[in-house]
């Protein structure tokens, strides 16, 4: 059996290529140079082969390595550090003068242990605080503390039905408060509108 394609399958290949060719061909000329560019492109191309010796690449002085020499190359010194970027007003946005650059030998900022993580809520207080956001229509709710002393919030988070009754959608729902108190109301708020639309 032959590995020879069937007229289907070159018939397809041939379809494919030029397929290939005119949608690239319409991708150049709709987002490639423009003409008078594209021009300029190609009389600078074939300036630069023209530049080239027309010696034959069999020419052995024609593919000559030139060599450093000795003295110049120290592969035991080490690189020269990169000059710092001037700052000009033009490139304050790539360069920001108030970023020091970081030591190996700095020591890792730690987090700060004087305030403990804050405790979790109680279940009948988690129980009191979710009752109004099942009572404006959430399938599920909750209500837990983050961050560390003073800078601790409260995040209400809550499930409620959308589109008709028994469809199974739900859309999530969540507010941040400064107090557990704070972040139920606001988020029973949120859950009541969405409603009305």
């Amino acid at each position: 059996m032959s590995n020879k394609p069937t007229p289907f399958q070159t018939c397809y290949r041939l379809t494919i290529m030029v397929g290939t060719l005119a949608v690239g061909s319409m991708a150049a000329y709709r987002y490639g140079p423009e003409p008078a560019e594209l021009a300029e492109l190609i009389d600078r191309a074939a300036s630069l082969v023209a530049e080239v010796p027309s010696r034959g690449a069999s020419d052995p002085s024609a593919m000559a390595l030139t060599e450093a020499p000795a003295a110049e190359l120290d592969l035991l010194q080490p690189a020269p550090a990169l000059p710092s970027p001037p700052v000009a007003s033009s490139d304050w946005r790539h360069y920001d003068t108030a970023v020091q650059p970081a030591s190996a030998l700095a020591p890792l900022a730690t987090p700060s242990t004087d305030a403990p993580p804050p405790a979790d809520l109680e279940p009948l207080e988690r129980e009191r605080l979710t009752a109004p956001l099942l009572a404006v229509g959430a399938t599920r709710a909750d209500v837990t503390a983050w961050g560390r002393g003073a800078a601790t919030v409260y995040r209400a988070t809550a499930s409620a039905p959308v589109g008709e009754v028994g469809g199974g959608l739900e859309r999530q729902f969540d507010a941040v408060g400064e107090t557990p108190e704070a972040a139920v109301a606001e988020l029973a708020a949120e859950i009541r509108t969405a409603s009305l639309r």
